[in-house]
């Protein structure tokens, strides 16, 4: 009621002067409880904007504890839970805190209780955080969790934060499944699996079976061995240079060396290895198998090679001599045989001729069969004269004109030409690097071939055409409406006296492709057909394509 206000104090001043001396000390007096009372309004101003404040800074932390992501709560020494926030209801799967005491003890599963237990003592006596790993029960499935507790020094409380493992134990579950893979996998490669320094070349892990493969126990690499000592001496060097290498070049690498057993017997391996980087290190890390077995069959192979080499050698020297016999044989059989064929062909045409009006037809008969079968054998010698003349003789190989030989070649056999050959050109026929009289003769052999075997209700007609390869081969392709040829035929038909028809049906040697195949042999080429039986064939002959530059090669 004093501090009511100045208007109040100067209507008291008037009538009670308050046992002051005179007005003006009482005016004085008056003063200073005016400024004593602005002072203190001051004051409840101050303490009420701090009240505010720190209401707002509680409504604020009050929030972020309830907003956390992480789970805390309040215990007593009895592990009653006395707060927590929503993060820590959500882990207990709980929607709000029960009215009840909510007992941390209760949602523990029965392999925990103990070991929380000696957390809550643990905690109340140290000063600092403690850290334990339970399994919490929560409807009826654990669930592991880090509880951290640090004590209220003068209270009886503890402020905890409780941490799902849930991710932590799965990845730990991951992590020793995969240890435990590898060990097998380590166990199941049939070699060593190693890790070096790639400095010191000392061994940081080898697997067990090293005791397989040099004798020695896993345990003894765990001395802080260097490797190259115990490689042999004559390969030290050449292995330890690898390594090296490896760890420079950071590249991958095989070398075959060998090492000394722990009885001091030697054992080839093959050593894989490669640099790595494993954590913050680099190191080299590889494969060992033993290959002695295989070096051991290795030297046996190269000197049974070495062996049948010789022998082959040896066998080649006289199969070209038997060849080249051969050859001089066939051609001089032929050549001689000729002679006397023509004499025995000439003497029956002369005896038919001078007999015949006094023969009866029998004898008549006789005498064709006598006449055609001297004529068959003449063509076979001079096929075969052919055939050997084209195996035997040099050739120079150069840029043949194909559109020029075509002409040449149907100009020079009348049997070749309309109406009893229609011949199409797809010009222009690209050039080929050949040789001209065998290049003619293949067209000419192929051509009548088309003439021969050629369907009675429709006239031969042949189509020649050319087809850049593109990897310097021209192929020429000669496409018929014959008969065809059977799938299991068209290899064959390119061999010496194979005939697919008798004599009756289509007369032959049946040496006129075995030519064809031999003379493009002799061109660096190749000789081949599609054919399908009564729909006409497609004879190719695949030869080099001339070089821009070109130039005369003698074979």
């Amino acid at each position: 009621m004093v501090l009511a206000g100045g208007a109040h104090l100067k209507r008291l001043s008037a009538h009670a002067p308050w046992g002051l001396a005179n007005r003006s000390e009482y005016q004085r007096r008056i003063c200073e409880l005016e400024m004593e009372l602005s002072r203190v309004r001051e004051e409840m101003d101050g303490l009420r904007r701090e009240g505010g404040r720190l209401e707002s800074t509680k409504q604020y932390y009050t929030e972020l504890y309830q907003s956390s992501p992480v789970a805390h709560l309040s215990l007593d020494l009895l592990g009653k839970v006395s707060e927590c926030n929503s993060a820590f209801l959500s882990l207990i799967e709980m929607t709000a805190k029960p009215a009840s005491d909510l007992l941390f003890f209760r949602l523990l599963a029965p392999g925990s209780k103990s070991r929380f237990l000696e957390h809550l003592v643990d905690a109340n006596r140290s000063s600092r955080p403690v850290t334990c790993e339970l399994s919490l029960l929560i409807n009826g499935r654990e669930l592991p969790v880090r509880l951290i507790s640090l004590a209220k020094r003068g209270t009886q409380l503890m402020q905890a934060v409780v941490l799902d493992l849930t991710e932590e134990w799965q990845a730990r579950q991951a992590r020793a499944k995969t240890e435990s893979d590898f060990k097998a996998l380590v166990a199941a490669i049939q070699g060593v699996v190693w890790q070096a320094d790639p400095d010191s070349l000392v061994l940081t892990y080898v697997s067990p079976r090293v005791d397989q493969l040099l004798g020695y126990r896993t345990n003894y690499w765990d001395r802080g061995l260097a490797w190259e000592s115990h490689i042999f001496c004559e390969d030290r060097e050449r292995a330890v240079a690898a390594m090296r290498s490896v760890a420079v070049d950071r590249n991958e690498t095989t070398i075959e060396y060998r090492m000394l057993r722990a009885d001091r017997s030697t054992v080839w391996i093959n050593n894989r290895m490669c640099a790595a980087q494993i954590g913050n290190r680099l190191c080299l890390v590889g494969l060992m198998s033993d290959v002695s077995h295989r070096k051991k069959t290795e030297e046996e192979w190269r000197a049974a090679q070495d062996k049948l080499e010789k022998r082959v050698d040896h066998g080649t020297v006289q199969l070209r001599e038997t060849i080249t016999d051969l050859e001089a044989f066939s051609y001089s059989l032929s050549h001689d045989l000729r002679a006397p064929l023509r004499s025995m062909q000439g003497y029956a045409q002369l005896l038919f001729s001078s007999l015949n009006h006094v023969l009866d037809a029998t004898t008549r008969s006789y005498f064709e069969r006598l006449i055609s079968s001297t004529e068959r054998l003449d063509a076979l010698v001079r096929d075969v004269l052919k055939f050997s003349k084209v195996s035997r003789q040099p050739l120079e190989l150069r840029q043949v004109n194909l559109e020029q030989v075509v002409t040449q070649v149907l100009n020079s056999y009348p049997a070749l030409l309309p109406p009893r050959l229609q011949v199409e050109l797809s010009k222009p026929l690209l050039p080929v690097r050949g040789h001209e009289a065998l290049l003619t003769q293949c067209i000419s052999n192929l051509l009548s071939n088309a003439v021969k075997f050629h369907r009675p209700e429709e006239g031969p007609i042949v189509r020649i055409s050319t087809q850049d390869l593109k990897q310097g081969k021209v192929r020429v392709w000669f496409e018929d409406n014959g008969i065809g040829i059977a799938p299991e035929d068209q290899q064959r038909i390119f061999g010496m006296f194979e005939r697919l028809h008798s004599q009756h049906i289509y007369q032959g040697t049946g040496m006129g492709l075995a030519i064809v195949a031999k003379a493009v042999q002799r061109m660096e080429g190749h000789v081949g057909v599609e054919s399908v039986v009564n729909q006409g064939s497609k004879f190719w002959l695949e030869l080099p394509a001339p070089p821009p530059c070109e130039t005369v090669r003698t074979i």
